[in-house]
């Protein structure tokens, strides 16, 4: 029982150094990345951009895909609030949707507060759209045959 005990206590001493020694080194790479000027902010705005992708199957940040229709022409968006209100912009917005629309080959994008009526959700992975968007159509869903 004693060899076993000494062992689990081992084994937590060693992820508990891991993860302590892991963390600072994201740390200092972090420090690192917010001192290079123009760096920083590309540096930002990616790793922003990138925890609102979900992982491993996790929602975050973008809820849903939609098209937006604007006259003639229609866009894919993303839906970060299903009620804008929670903005908090301290104006009311009732029936309103954020929806973010990010630039092809950027690291940036336009959040729009649009009426629900405006948009229409699509059935396509998270994924899927934004690598459609991002790489201008010329990558998304495969070609159905």
């Amino acid at each position: 029982m004693g060899i076993a005990a000494a062992l689990v206590l081992l084994i937590a001493a060693g992820v508990l150094v891991n993860a302590f020694i892991v963390r600072r080194l994201l740390s200092a790479w972090e420090s690192l990345m917010e001192r290079i000027p123009i760096v920083k902010s590309v540096y930002g705005a990616a790793r922003d951009f990138v925890q609102m992708l979900p992982a491993g199957g996790e929602r975050r940040e973008l809820r849903r895909v939609v098209l937006a229709r604007f006259g003639d022409a229609s866009a894919i968006g993303f839906v970060t609030r299903d009620e804008a209100d929670e903005l908090g912009l301290g104006e009311s917005l009732p029936g309103t949707v954020a929806v973010y629309f990010p630039m092809s080959y950027q690291i940036g994008g336009y959040t729009l507060l649009l009426p629900r009526d405006r948009i229409q959700p699509i059935d396509i992975p998270i994924e899927t759209a934004m690598r459609l968007v991002l790489t201008g159509g010329m990558s998304g869903a495969p070609a159905k045959h």
